[in-house]
């Protein structure tokens, strides 16, 4: 390659000056080549990279590399591996015809911008419009042209909501271990443990051992065989409810998508006793405490059923967070598109950071219990029942 070449490469990766780029038209098969790469500067907590983002037919996996790195990776791409390359700068935009080992450039007018150096990724970069995903399509999503049906696309925004969620609370909690155990407590259909395992094993790139549980055996028998049609290896569903089903080892990550009632507290329960690093949860419909809950200043909204349903659902899961909180978690409550169009739309994230008990902590949700009126709750009796409380707090 040209020492013209050479030059271009090193001011755009190691003098930092590339806005984006792109890599296509494969010299190679497509089955070892991406159909394209893009690449653009990013910042992260390792700080200054380059991201560059291979397009697979079936799936989408990403790199990030310090400028030195990267400028080696991108001379390789355009002498070996791609015939156009497109490289926009501040001053111009660069196209890179790559020919028997000879390249071209050809520098046109700049038409982009400084690039913004954030971690943020395309809305729909996950799961992208156009492309065919193997799951989507098994799953009645997609057409095998990678076309969302019409009638599945609040499903499919959905899906993706979802996997910003998991992106989000990976690149926020403090994961040790390289092989991760992740557990679907209720995960019924599996419509988002699909998108969970693809976007942990085709997207991240990580090394996974999933397991779905839910108590109805027809629908555990459709999802083992999609699993087993689609070459999902590690990914296994199981017949059985929370409370007794024997789990072997910890789950590092836990999440449960809509499990009615007392059996979101169970798979909370659960994953407070395994420690485990991160919970993602979409509590259902929530009946415990709305029988039990009273305020003697809200009487006049709680003897309205609707608005007490409401004020109990989000009584329930502040009582979560709390209980959380008493065991080391950095607790978030956000907003989450529903699957089935409910008002059932918080999710609850919680990221591991100090294992343990915090007595402070505690008090808080105590204090929260009495100014409802509430003397426990189920979720705080398996807690107790396990001993995961200290005695003297337990029996307060």
């Amino acid at each position: 390659m040209s020492d013209a070449l050479r030059g271009l490469l090193e001011h755009a990766f190691i003098n930092r000056a590339l806005i984006s780029g792109t890599f296509s038209s494969p010299k190679g098969n497509l089955d070892d080549l991406a159909k394209k790469i893009t690449v653009k500067p990013i910042k992260t907590k390792a700080g200054y990279v380059f991201q560059f983002e291979k397009f697979y037919p079936t799936r989408v996996l990403h790199e990030n590399l310090k400028p030195p790195v990267a400028f080696e990776k991108a001379l390789a791409l355009v002498r070996d591996s791609y015939r156009q390359t497109v490289l926009f700068l501040p001053e111009a935009d660069y196209h890179i015809l790559s020919r028997g080992g000879e390249a071209k450039i050809i520098k046109r007018q700049a038409s982009r911008s400084e690039a913004t150096l954030s971690h943020d990724r395309p809305k729909n970069y996950r799961l992208p419009k156009g492309q065919a995903v193997d799951y989507l399509v098994r799953l009645g999503i997609m057409n095998p042209e990678g076309q969302v049906f019409q009638k599945k696309y609040d499903k499919f925004r959905q899906i993706n909501k979802f996997v910003e969620f998991v992106e989000d609370a990976l690149n926020k909690a403090e994961l040790s271990e390289q092989h991760l155990r992740v557990i679907d407590f209720g995960c019924g259909k599996s419509y988002l443990t699909f998108a969970l395992y693809h976007y942990l094993t085709n997207v991240r790139g990580l090394s996974v051992e999933a397991t779905g549980l839910d108590i109805k055996e027809d629908v555990i028998d459709l999802c083992n065989r999609l699993a087993d049609e689609l070459g999902y290896r590690t990914l296994r569903f199981a017949v059985g409810d929370i409370a007794s089903y024997d789990f072997a080892e910890k789950a590092h990550m836990v999440v449960t998508l809509h499990a009615c009632d007392t059996a979101t507290d169970e798979a909370l329960l659960r994953a407070i006793r395994w420690q485990s690093d991160v919970i993602l949860s979409v509590p259902c419909c929530q009946h415990e405490l709305f029988p039990k809950i009273h305020h003697w200043e809200l009487k006049p909204l709680l003897k309205h059923g609707v608005m007490k349903e409401k004020l109990a659902s989000m009584v329930t899961d502040a009582i979560r967070a709390c209980l959380l909180e008493t065991f080391g978690y950095e607790v978030s409550v956000m907003e989450f598109i529903d699957m089935e169009h409910t008002p059932k739309n918080v999710l609850i994230r919680a990221l591991l950071r100090k294992p343990g008990f915090y007595p402070e902590k505690y008090k808080v949700f105590k204090d929260f219990l009495e100014t409802w009126g509430l003397s426990e709750t189920y979720l705080e009796k398996g807690v107790v029942a396990h001993r995961l409380i200290p005695e003297f707090y337990g029996t307060r």
